[in-house]
């Protein structure tokens, strides 16, 4: 095995998926196969093209992601990976929700991990309002007494919240496969409706390399629903079309691009 040496390529492969209850991720490589069967190694880059990873209930939709494989010896990429999501703070949920940005950089084995916030926070916030649903300031900065209240309703509400995540996605993978969708999700608590809001059913389909729709519906209130079409132009530019169920309609051209 040693004496035996590989130099496969693998070129323009768009049609790569991972695909479990962690991530969803569509990859593009250009990479080589190297090295000896004892001790292969790869050369080149993969590319993530969409997808989304899951931390809890919490769903971080990938903005980039680039793993280029330049060490001859061992098997260790430079990482370039970004991933995104929107949550709301438990104790303000009348509030405009935090946009969370995680990064990965660095060569796998001494990675460095960074999380951002708008409005600004630290790390430590960060995972908690994450994790918990707000954030550590807002837990430590109470009373004594209502601290033990409050952290007490805050555990059970995220338990309530990862439950209800964990039954949605079971919901939403066997729909998936009996109407032959895409995806389908179920945003939202199962356990909390209320007179004006309830979880969100969205489901989408690739209708072609270019094009691909997507319909959302507040499950239990019919007249709240709307449907979005995409069309990729280019590699960088989308038109984007929606409407809803009163007539509401828009266009938008939108442009997207990587920062390497």
């Amino acid at each position: 095995m040693m004496q035996t040496k590989l130099n496969v390529r693998i070129t323009e492969s768009k049609d790569i998926w991972i695909d479990n209850n962690l991530a969803r991720i569509c990859l593009k490589a250009d990479v080589g196969v190297i090295g000896t069967l004892a001790q292969p190694n790869l050369t080149g880059r993969i590319e993530t093209t969409e997808g989304y990873i899951v931390y809890l209930d919490r769903k971080f939709e990938i903005t980039r992601g680039v793993m280029d494989f330049t060490d001859p010896n061992v098997i260790n990429p430079i990482l370039d990976i970004q991933a995104e999501t929107d949550i709301k703070n438990y104790e303000q949920p009348d509030a405009e929700p935090y946009h969370i940005v995680f990064a990965v950089t660095g060569p796998a084995d001494k990675a460095t991990i960074t999380l951002q916030s708008i409005p600004a926070l630290d790390e430590a916030n960060i995972l908690s309002l994450i994790t918990i649903g707000t954030t550590r300031e807002q837990i430590f900065s109470q009373s004594p007494d209502k601290y033990d209240t409050s952290l007490k309703d805050i555990l059970l509400e995220r338990a309530e919240q990862y439950s209800s995540q964990k039954i949605s996605g079971y919901i939403a993978g066997k729909m998936a496969n009996i109407f032959d969708l895409d995806d389908i999700t179920i945003e939202g608590n199962l356990f909390n409706f209320g007179d004006s809001w309830g979880p969100q059913l969205v489901a989408s389909k690739q209708l072609s390399k270019r094009m691909k729709v997507t319909y959302s519906t507040r499950i239990g209130y019919l007249n709240e629903q709307s449907i979005e079409l995409d069309y990729k132009l280019t590699d960088h530019f989308y038109l984007q079309g929606q409407a809803d169920q009163e007539g509401n309609a828009g266009a938008d051209l939108i442009y997207r691009v990587n920062f390497k």
